[in-house]
């Protein structure tokens, strides 16, 4: 009896550990196309391919509505902080700095992954 309900106990936890959703982040690292450089104080814009599509739209951690576009500023490294999703997602990355420069990439993101993408900015 006791070995019944020990198995059922690590039956159930590995269930439910199995069906926690896991984390998924994005990283976007900015970097000067000339002479490869970190680019520190860059607008970074992250948005769906067609903000006009009333179903496109991806979700932050922590938040309930849904969101088309997203703006962030990198740090001295060059990088965003890891920004958090709900889902995996395909979204679009514009970046612009304060002299003028600019360049765009595509975030993919998979779920429970970490992906960091390079923006070279020309």
């Amino acid at each position: 009896m006791k070995s019944l309900k020990l198995f059922l106990v690590i039956v159930v936890s590995a269930f439910f550990t199995a069906c926690t959703q896991q984390p998924t982040y994005g990283v976007v690292r900015v970097v000067d196309l000339v002479d490869g450089s970190a680019i520190a104080n860059a607008t970074v814009e992250i948005s769906v391919d067609n903000p006009d599509n009333a179903s496109a739209g991806f979700y932050i951690c922590n938040e309930n509505d849904m969101s088309t576009s997203r703006t962030y500023k990198t740090s001295m490294s060059g990088s965003t902080d890891k920004i958090c999703f709900k889902l995996p997602a395909v979204l679009q990355v514009v970046v612009t700095t304060g002299n003028g420069k600019s360049g765009s990439t595509t975030l993919a993101l998979e779920e429970g992954e970490t992906t960091t993408v390079t923006c070279k900015v020309n």
